[in-house]
């Protein structure tokens, strides 16, 4: 049985008569296997304490975030970051994110991209990065002769 107790902090969950559900010896031998690490998730920080370290962010990252017109979602922000990475430089990043600032100036906020959708999985950057332009080739002169046979 489940009791709840609201506190200032949120809600205590108490598990009534836990031990007498619980302790009927199906448990001997189970603990000698557990890992000593404790477990990390996909960003290598541990589950306990992930909420209580400050998120270490790269110096490209914080640069990006400080300068998008429109910053929002931290953490979430990181994540596509670090996918974005993948594919193309930081260089290439922080220059779309100035196109884009540059291209949005004047617009209010509603209207401007979030710095996680911008990086996220449509991949809105890519839109916005400087490409090496091929130069174009030369127009040639074609000279048509008329034949006569």
């Amino acid at each position: 049985m489940v009791t709840t107790q609201a506190t200032t902090k949120g809600t205590t969950l108490t598990i009534e008569n836990y031990a007498f559900y619980q302790d009927r010896g199906t448990t001997q031998g189970t603990t000698k296997d557990t890992d000593k690490e404790p477990r990390r998730n996909r960003e290598g920080y541990t589950n306990n304490n992930f909420n209580n370290e400050k998120q270490l962010y790269t110096p490209e990252f914080e640069l990006f975030f400080s300068q998008y017109p429109n910053p929002s979602e931290k953490q979430r922000t990181f994540t596509n970051w670090n996918k974005a990475i993948k594919s193309s430089t930081a260089e290439e990043i922080l220059t779309a994110a100035q196109n884009y600032s540059k291209e949005t100036k004047g617009r209010e906020k509603q209207f401007i991209k979030t710095s996680s959708n911008f990086l996220g999985r449509d991949q809105i950057y890519k839109d916005y990065l400087v490409r090496e332009e091929k130069p174009k080739p030369e127009p040639r002169e074609i000279i048509i002769e008329e034949i006569d046979r």
